[in-house]
C-alpha cells in the first residue's frame, strides 16, 4: 500500500515536471513573438516619426513658396520663385508640378481718354511634388518606403481697393503722444498696403484729416458748387440731408463755412479757428494717392488742434469713395499729381473686383459745434477799419453829446476817429473802410468784437449768440450714423478705431463700422496693431489648399 502510494506520487510528480517543461516552452514562444512586435510597433513609429517629420517640413517649405508665388507684386515668374524657394531650403525641386492661373481684367484710362489697360487681378499657385523617405524597422514586413504627394494652393485677388483714412487731428490728439503713435501706425499701414510698385495701379490711398471742419482743395472747390460770399476757407457747413447719401454732385448748393474764430478771448486776435484759411496745405483732403513717399510726408506734417466733428470727416471720405468725385480723380489726373493708371476712379458701386474701404480713427467724440449764421457771412457789419493803424471802430449815439461817435477796439476808448468830426463816415477826414463780415471775422474774432459792440452801445450783450449758430453733439452723433449707415448700404466696407476714445466715443464708432470685428478699441501703440490688422484684410494673401 505504502509502496503504491509512493509509486502514484512519483508519477504525479513526474507528470507536473513535464508540464512545467512544456509551459516553459509555451512561454518562451509566446515572449518572442511579443519581443518582435514590439520592435515591429516601435520601428512603425519610428519611421512614421521620420516620415511626418519630413513632410512637415516640406510642406511648410512648399506652402511658403506658394505664398510668395501668388504675391501680385512679384515681378518674377511663380514657377521661378517656387523652384528658389525650394533649392535655398535644400530640396531637390527638378520634380515638383507648379500650375499657374492669372485672370486679367479690362479698366478704363480715363473718363474721356476711350482707353483701356489689362491688370493682373487674381493669381493662384499651385505645387505638387512626391516625398518618399525608406524605412529602417519595417522590410522586416516586406514596407520598404513610405510615400506621399505634398500639394500645396495659395492666390491673391488683386482687387481695386480705394481706400479712405478718415483721421482725427482735434487738440487732444496732442495728448499721451497720441499725434505721434497715429503717424507711425498711419504710415506703416501705407508702406504695407502700397508696398511695391505694381499695388499702386490698383490701389488709391485718400486722407481726410479732421477736427472741427475739414478743409478741401481748391480743385475740388472748383468742380463743385461752393456758395461764393467769400474766399477764406474751403470747407462746408452740410445740411442734415447731405448726410443720407454719400454723393456731392457738381450743381448741389454748398454752405462755405466762414473763418471765424468763436473761441478766443478779447485780449487775442484770430487764433482757434473753426476751418483753417484755404491756404493752409496742412489740413487739406489728400485724394487718390498710390505714391508711399508723398502719403508719408504729408502724414509726417499733420498736427493737432479744435474740436471733433467725425460725422463731417467721414462725410467726406464716403464721398471720396462714390462716383461722383470721379471728376476730381480726372482733374488730378491732368494735373500731374497722381498716378494716371487710377484714373476712372472711383469705380461704381458693386463693380467686379473693386474694393471700398473706410477707416475712420477718432479719439474722442462728437463736440458740440458753433457755425456761423449766413447772415454775418455776407453781409456788410457796422465796423470800420482805419487802414493807417489797424483799429477796428463802432459808431454809436453819443446822448452827451447830442451826435454820433466811435468806439475803437485797440483802445477802448470812445472818440471821433476815425472820421474825426460827426460820426459820418462820408464827412470826414481819412480814408476808414467798412468791412463786410468776412472781412471782420478776418481780423477780429467773435468775443473782441462782442466786447467791442458791448461797450460802444451798452446794450449789445448778445452779440455772441447773435451771429452763431449752435449744433449739438447728439445733432453731430446722429448725423455720423446716417452718413455710415448710407455708406454701408452701398456696401462699402468700414473700419473704426476708437484710440484712448470716451465710452460714448466708442460706443458711435462701433456703430459706425460694418460689424463688431470692423471696430477696434485700442491705446498706446496699440494702434499701430489696429492698423497693421486692417492692412492685412485689405490684401488678403492666403493659402486656399
Amino acid at each position: 500500500m505504502r509502496t503504491n502510494l509512493l509509486t502514484r506520487l512519483r508519477v504525479k510528480l513526474a507528470s507536473r515536471k513535464a508540464g512545467i517543461g512544456s509551459e516553459d516552452g509555451s512561454l518562451t514562444v509566446f515572449a518572442l513573438f511579443l519581443f518582435a512586435a514590439m520592435v515591429l510597433v516601435g520601428g512603425l513609429a519610428v519611421d512614421l516619426m521620420r516620415f511626418e517629420t519630413g513632410r512637415i517640413r516640406l510642406q511648410a517649405v512648399l506652402d511658403r513658396a506658394v505664398l510668395a508665388a501668388a504675391d501680385l507684386q512679384q515681378l518674377r515668374t511663380p514657377e521661378d520663385i517656387v523652384r528658389e524657394y525650394l533649392a535655398m531650403s535644400g530640396i531637390e525641386a527638378g520634380n515638383v508640378a507648379i500650375d499657374v492661373d492669372e485672370i486679367y481684367a479690362r479698366r478704363e484710362v480715363g473718363a474721356t481718354a476711350g482707353e483701356s489697360e489689362t491688370d493682373l487681378v487674381r493669381r493662384i499657385v499651385t505645387a505638387n511634388m512626391p516625398y518618399s523617405i525608406g524605412t529602417i524597422f519595417l522590410p522586416m514586413v516586406d514596407l520598404n518606403f513610405f510615400n506621399s504627394t505634398i500639394w500645396s494652393q495659395a492666390e491673391e485677388e488683386g482687387d481695386k481697393i480705394e481706400i479712405s483714412l478718415v483721421l482725427d487731428l482735434s487738440g487732444s490728439m496732442n495728448d499721451n503722444n497720441r499725434l505721434g503713435n497715429l503717424k507711425v501706425a498711419a504710415k506703416q499701414f501705407v508702406d504695407t498696403v502700397l508696398r511695391d510698385a505694381p499695388t499702386r495701379d490698383l490701389v488709391s490711398i485718400s486722407i481726410v484729416p479732421f477736427s472741427g471742419q475739414v478743409s478741401t482743395t481748391p480743385t475740388i472747390v472748383s468742380l463743385l458748387n461752393f456758395s461764393t460770399e467769400h474766399d477764406y476757407t474751403n470747407c462746408v457747413d452740410f445740411d442734415d440731408s447731405a448726410f443720407t447719401k454719400t454723393s456731392i454732385t457738381a450743381i448741389e448748393p454748398l454752405k462755405r463755412a466762414a473763418y471765424f474764430d468763436p473761441y478766443s478771448g478779447t485780449d487775442l486776435g484770430v487764433v482757434d479757428v473753426v476751418c483753417r484759411r484755404r491756404t493752409d496745405q496742412s489740413r487739406w483732403i489728400f485724394p487718390f494717392s498710390s505714391d508711399p513717399d508723398r502719403l508719408k510726408s504729408y502724414i509726417d506734417a499733420f498736427s493737432a488742434n479744435g474740436g471733433t466733428s467725425i460725422n463731417i470727416g467721414v462725410k467726406w471720405g464716403a464721398w471720396l469713395l462714390d462716383p461722383s468725385s470721379m471728376r476730381l480723380a480726372d482733374a488730378e489726373i491732368a494735373a500731374g499729381r497722381i498716378n494716371p493708371k487710377l484714373g476712372g476712379r472711383p469705380y461704381q458701386y458693386r463693380s467686379d473686383g473693386v474694393r471700398k474701404i473706410l477707416v475712420v480713427m477718432s479719439d474722442g467724440e462728437n463736440w458740440q459745434r458753433v457755425e456761423m449764421k449766413r447772415d454775418y457771412m455776407t453781409a456788410t457789419s457796422e465796423v470800420w477799419r482805419d487802414p493807417d493803424d489797424g483799429r477796428l471802430s463802432v459808431r454809436y449815439w453819443d446822448a452827451y453829446y447830442g451826435r454820433y461817435r466811435w468806439h475803437a477796439s485797440a483802445t477802448n476808448t470812445r472818440s471821433n476817429a476815425p472820421i474825426d468830426n460827426d460820426g459820418n463816415p462820408t464827412n470826414g477826414i481819412g480814408d476808414p473802410v467798412r468791412l463786410t463780415y468776412p472781412d471782420l471775422w478776418n481780423q477780429t474774432n467773435v468775443q473782441r468784437h462782442y466786447l467791442l459792440q458791448y461797450n460802444a452801445n451798452s446794450n449789445s450783450g448778445d452779440w455772441y449768440w447773435r451771429v452763431l449758430r449752435d449744433v449739438p453733439a447728439t445733432d453731430a452723433d446722429r448725423q455720423l450714423d446716417t452718413i455710415c449707415t448710407a455708406a454701408k448700404n452701398q456696401e462699402v466696407e468700414i473700419y473704426a478705431i476708437g484710440f484712448e476714445a470716451t465710452d460714448h466715443g466708442n460706443q458711435t464708432l462701433k456703430g459706425c463700422a460694418t460689424d463688431e470685428p470692423h471696430f477696434f478699441d485700442v491705446d498706446g501703440i496699440e494702434i499701430s496693431d489696429a492698423f497693421a490688422a486692417i492692412a492685412r484684410n485689405v490684401r488678403p494673401l492666403r493659402l486656399s489648399r
